[in-house]
């Protein structure tokens, strides 16, 4: 037996990439179709935001106290410090501010206000919490003794943590902001702050002066003790050796030179024998005396050496001595390098938590999670809500889009086509009708099979709709319910109960006689007709085909209605018989994962679907995705073409 189904192959669009959604103009039209959610996210979080400033947070009090340098130390007297004054450069400002913020200028603090027996500041004063508690008892171990040296600095990161000093730009003045639960706490610690770090310049300085008094007093004595040393040398240098000076000196070298000049007249004249011996007296005379000199001279020079030096020691004792003194009488005027100029005043208002702040974070962490949540569901969600998308998701051609009926009920919605011929519904079942028959203009389809992915996805309402749009047409039309299944098409249509396909193929009943008339429609249904026998085994069937060639014969279209493809079989099977397979895609509803597999299905059969119909679409849904002005009525000045 010959197919009789016309062999017609529609050109197929061009598998596509799927819209980028991370496109700046795919991001906008998610958060615009999300607005009222956002608005409910920022509302909620801004509402939790204030809450919990107003009754959650803890209020905390700032006191500030203000500290500034001196660059210039005032001279009660004409004395050089031993520890010069700040300079005021950048340098000497940030290690100021370095100073103020160490952790041994706040140990003193601690120590001074006995902060360690402060529950702010020592936890183990503080009742343990719940969740402490809680961990206390899961580990099941006994809390861990801390010593005082634990305590010390745990209350030292506390105050850390509490104090907030800086530098005034462009000046010499330092701002300890100190916040606490406790106001008058935070005056007195921000107070205590600026005290401790100007009475610690006094402390520096002073502990410098008294090590260098201590250096130079230890000096002076041993110089004194190397004086006296080296003036004792002196004296036992005199005491040792005969009296010497420059003069007694002179008067041995004149003397010498008279020698000379006596022996050198000797020299010049007769020689005599006693002339000769009073030159040998002479000469004798002459060595003994430079002999002498010689031995003058280097006495001479040693008692100078000891006496520069005895001299110069005495110098130095005597420039020690004066800085000594100078140094001892600093030690009660010291002056400190900064002065307080204003101490804390006492807050009456909290300076946290700041409400204002809170709800603005609040509302943006709102807008934040609820444009996170808005990404999320768009990423996660795969359905379609165009025809563009869907032909680019599925390479078919999308033969038609028909929107949401303004009716609840097959039975209406006939009635509504009906009623209302120009209307927006009526259209797009009027381009499904021309888009099916001019798919193969040549030989048009006579064996239509609607379907779909899942119940609910509107391929009934489209079979029903264009069976009574062909009627329109002049066509002789059947309607097949090819679920026999379930067989709800009869009490859809208002037709009393009766023998359905079931029982033609069983042989039971003869086709003519299953065969019902719905002549408001002009129309006939073959009802399904629950039937014990298994539907797939029913369709593969001789029988089943020899029922479609009768309907071949009698009728000008055969629409049959089949069941859902990832419910059951059938409709795979039913796609034999058919021309045409029209495949319904309820419009934002069904996933690129569910219709996949629809379309594997009928390749692993070796099926084509010939157009899908995107079914169910929502006008206003619409241009709430950004789609406006691409359908229907919404096409700019396509409304007057259409009488709802």
């Amino acid at each position: 037996m010959s197919d009789p189904r016309p062999a017609h192959a529609a050109t197929q669009p061009e598998r596509r990439a799927p819209r980028d959604p991370w496109a700046f103009d795919a991001v906008v039209a998610v958060l615009w179709r999300g607005k009222l959610w956002l608005l409910a996210c920022a509302l909620a979080a801004a509402t939790l935001g204030l809450a919990y400033a107003t009754w959650g947070a803890t209020p905390l009090y700032t006191a500030t106290s203000v500290v500034m340098l001196e660059t210039r130390e005032e001279q009660i007297v004409d004395l050089d410090s031993v520890i010069g004054g700040l300079s005021g450069d950048a340098s000497a400002v940030n290690s100021e501010v370095e100073v103020l913020r160490s952790r041994g200028l706040m140990g003193k603090v601690v120590d001074d206000l006995n902060l360690t027996q402060d529950a702010d500041f020592n936890s183990i004063l503080r009742p343990p919490s719940r969740i402490a508690q809680i961990k206390a008892l899961i580990r099941g171990a006994e809390p861990v003794a801390m010593t005082q040296t634990q305590i010390r600095d745990s209350a030292i990161n506390r105050l850390l943590t509490m104090t907030d000093i800086r530098a005034v730009p462009n000046s010499l003045v330092f701002r300890i902001r100190v916040t606490s639960p406790a106001p008058a706490k935070a005056a007195r610690i921000a107070d205590t702050i600026a005290a401790l770090y100007v009475r610690n310049q006094l402390d520096v300085k002073f502990d410098a002066t008294e090590q260098a008094t201590a250096w130079l007093t230890t000096r002076v004595t041993d110089l004194q003790s190397e004086l006296e040393a080296a003036e004792a040398r002196v004296t036992a240098f005199n005491a040792g050796t005969a009296l010497i000076s420059i003069e007694a000196l002179g008067a041995l070298e004149r003397q010498l030179k008279d020698l000379r000049e006596r022996s050198a007249a000797l020299a010049a004249g007769a020689e005599t024998a006693r002339g000769a011996q009073q030159l040998a007296v002479l000469a004798q005379s002459q060595a003994a005396l430079e002999a002498q000199i010689a031995g003058q001279n280097a006495d001479l020079i040693a008692l100078q050496q000891l006496t520069r030096e005895a001299e110069a020691t005495r110098l130095l004792y005597e420039h020690f001595l004066t800085r000594l003194k100078e140094t001892s009488a600093q030690q009660g005027i010291h002056q400190a390098d900064s002065r307080i100029l204003s101490q804390a005043v006492v807050p009456t208002a909290p300076s946290s938590p700041d409400r204002k702040l809170i709800v603005l974070m609040s509302l943006m962490a709102g807008l934040v999670l609820g444009s996170g949540v808005l990404m999320a569901r768009e990423m996660l969600d795969t359905s379609f809500r165009s025809a563009q998308g869907l032909e680019d998701a599925t390479g078919l051609r999308v033969l038609g889009q028909v929107p949401l009926f303004p009716v609840k009920g097959r039975r209406a919605m006939v009635s509504y086509l009906a009623e209302k011929p120009a209307s927006a519904a009526a259209e797009a079942i009027r381009n499904l009708r021309t888009s099916v028959l001019l798919a193969n203009a040549d030989t048009p389809p006579q064996v239509i099979l609607s379907t779909s992915s899942l119940p609910g996805e509107g391929k009934t309402t489209n079979a029903l709709a264009l069976a009574q749009n062909l009627v329109g047409m002049g066509k002789s039309v059947v309607l097949v319910e090819g679920d026999i299944r379930r067989a709800r098409l009869g009490p859809h249509l208002g037709l009393p109960q009766s023998d359905g396909l079931g029982q033609v193929l069983s042989g039971d009943v003869a086709l003519e006689d299953a065969l019902q008339s719905v002549p408001h429609l002009g129309l006939h249904v073959l009802s399904g007709m629950q039937a014990g026998t298994n539907a797939a085994d029913v369709f593969a069937s001789p029988a089943f085909h020899d029922v479609i060639h009768a309907l071949r014969r009698r009728f000008d279209v055969i629409l049959i209605d089949s069941p859902p493809v990832l419910v059951v079989p059938d409709a795979r099977i039913l796609a034999q018989a058919a021309d045409t397979v029209l495949f319904t895609v309820r419009w934002n509803h069904t996933t690129r994962a569910q219709l996949d597999e629809a379309m594997r299905l009928f390749e692993t059969a070796g099926q084509r679907v010939s157009g899908l119909i995107l079914s169910q679409i929502d006008p206003k849904g619409l241009r709430r995705y950004g789609y406006g002005g691409q359908y229907g009525a919404d096409v700019p000045g396509g409304a007057p073409y259409y009488l709802n």
